[in-house]
């Protein structure tokens, strides 16, 4: 039985789309084709039945007509696609995005397939309609004039969506130039409840599979230059959702609410999301452009690099987060913290930096009792490397920041690993750890988790590490690397019967995140609010605790 501590389940609703791409993609798509994915993307999400209740933001007939494709289910099984099935894929969507008005009246899209066609507005007249004398810009640019040619012309229309699926090949063919972010994003079209479907039916099988998943909420958007809202504008409704979505898991999923430092009430909406809705902690996602402390001491680095600020000034920042760790030590909230260096940085290169654990050493004097899960455990580069002279650390380092010298070169993992053992609440959580599906990796692990368990027992630290280590995919973000279906499988392997780990499994994959959850206080907490399969699935997972 396992716990997943590390999921999530939105979609690109809830994202800053546009300010992600943008740092994502730059230097592989134009302006145009960017501004292209972004309204093709959004065209594509879809709607969600289980939590809208019918009540769609778009029509009836778009949403009962966006089939899941048997390639996107591949996409969810298969770690690698060959390349009839990239093929195939983007003949799927191109085929949905050519009966798309939204896309044909667009300007941005169709400026866009002009350009991956490398034809100029003068050409496009002939090059769609053929043999017809029907002006097509206006029809492509102009709704109400496209409506006015559908009742008028059929024939030229048919023309028009005939030409205009031809001409999509060419721009797909750059979105596909993405790789696996790509492909990623097309699985974020799909609603929350397929996303979650997904996920459980990769994970949840036998006495062996995953019996609890934590979903990790994401509040990005002030980060991001020019803070465009997502579709879904308001956190607050983003919440609502997300609380839906829970009540449909079958007990199976709880949430952290996603900290944003920039928004005035940004408590306000913690203490919501804990008090009001259920959620069981917080995630604090600092590549979004922020340090758990000294954001003030490195303002003026920070603004030289283009860190989005929104007019909160860096001290407000540190001050608000010192507010959040109060709360959540006073009231046993557990928090999840991103470090690795790098994941969905606000500003590439930069931001994911910001994640190094050494920025918590004062917190963790100053609240003695904070509940803390490292996610990503500091980055796979700390655990996967082959053991040199029974040294686990050696050749980990990496460079803490490329701005404060000040703070020596160190391995992520090593002061996470030194933070557990030295303190009563602090955990870590492996997620995105893709390189675990080499058979390599495996045994490196395994061989580092022996020296580090025998290690903390045998010097009497404060906490022995095999009670604070645990399993995390990082799912849907792992996605992107290709290797989630297997994901768990590999984990198994590394505690497998004649590991030396056999009596640490089920602290690594169920006890050590369900005691970090604090789970007895957080049924009284949350009575009421959660649903009763959630009660008898949690009550369940508290017994275990004793076994």
């Amino acid at each position: 039985m396992a716990v997943d501590i590390h999921t999530h389940l939105f979609n690109l609703r809830y994202l800053p789309l546009k300010g992600i791409i943008d740092a994502r993609a730059n230097g592989v798509l134009t302006k145009f084709a960017a501004k292209a994915l972004v309204k093709y993307l959004l065209w594509r999400t879809r709607d969600d039945d289980v939590i809208d209740g019918g009540n769609s933001l778009k029509s009836a007939s778009l949403n009962s007509s966006a089939q899941f494709s048997p390639v996107l289910g591949t996409l969810t099984t298969q770690a690698v696609l060959s390349q009839d099935q990239e093929d195939e894929l983007e003949a799927f969507l191109i085929d949905e995005a050519a009966f798309a008005d939204e896309l044909m009246t667009d300007d941005d899209f169709v400026k866009a397939i002009f350009e991956a066609n490398d034809i100029n507005a003068n050409e496009a007249d002939l090059i769609m309609l053929g043999n017809t004398q029907t002006n097509v810009l206006p029809m492509l640019t102009s709704a109400s004039s496209y409506k006015s040619a559908m009742k008028a012309d059929r024939q030229s229309v048919s023309n028009i969506r005939s030409s205009f699926k031809s001409l999509l090949n060419p721009l797909f063919r750059k979105f596909r130039e993405l790789g696996d972010f790509w492909h990623w994003l097309v699985l974020q079209t799909e609603s929350e409840s397929k996303i979650m479907d997904t996920l459980i039916n990769t994970y949840t099988s036998g006495d062996e599979g995953v019996q609890l998943y934590i979903d990790h909420m994401m509040d990005m958007e002030l980060h991001y230059p020019g803070q465009k809202k997502p579709v879904y504008k308001e956190p607050e409704l983003r919440m609502s959702r997300m609380r839906k979505l829970y009540n449909s898991s079958s007990g199976l999923v709880l949430g952290f609410y996603g900290w944003c430092p920039l928004r005035d009430n940004a408590l306000d909406l913690v203490k919501r999301a804990i008090e009001e809705e259920g959620f069981v902690g917080v995630k604090f996602y600092c590549p979004n452009g922020y340090r758990a402390q000294g954001n003030e001491r490195f303002d003026s680095q920070d603004l030289v690099n283009n860190v989005v600020r929104g007019g909160v000034s860096a001290s407000d920042i540190d001050s608000r987060n010192l507010k959040l760790f109060d709360y959540c030590n006073s009231n046993r909230v557990p928090i999840f913290s991103h470090s690795q260096p790098g994941e969905m940085e606000s500003v590439s290169g930069y931001t994911g930096k910001m994640s190094h654990p050494k920025y918590y050493s004062e917190i963790l004097q100053q609240f003695e009792d904070l509940i803390i899960c490292f996610g990503h455990a500091g980055g796979s580069e700390g655990w996967l490397p082959k053991v040199i002279d029974n040294d686990p650390w050696q050749g980990t380092d990496q460079q803490s920041s490329d701005y404060a010298s000040d703070i020596e070169l160190s391995s992520y993992a090593r002061v996470i690993y030194d933070a557990c053992v030295n303190n009563n609440n602090v955990y870590c959580g492996v997620g995105a750890h893709s390189e675990i599906s080499d058979s390599n990796s495996i045994g490196n692990f395994r061989d580092r988790l022996n020296i580090l368990f025998s290690e903390s027992r045998d010097n009497s630290l404060q906490v022995n590490f095999d009670q604070r280590i645990a399993y995390g995919s990082d799912w849907h973000m792992i996605f992107k690397h290709r290797q989630h279906a297997f994901y768990l499988k590999n984990y198994q392997k590394v505690f497998e019967d004649g590991s030396g780990l056999e009596g640490s499994r089920d602290l690594f994959f169920n006890k050590n995140m369900l005691n970090f959850l604090h789970l007895p206080e957080y049924l009284i907490r949350a009575k009421g609010k959660i649903s009763a399969a959630h009660v008898n699935n949690l009550e369940k997972l508290i017994s275990q605790l004793s076994v």
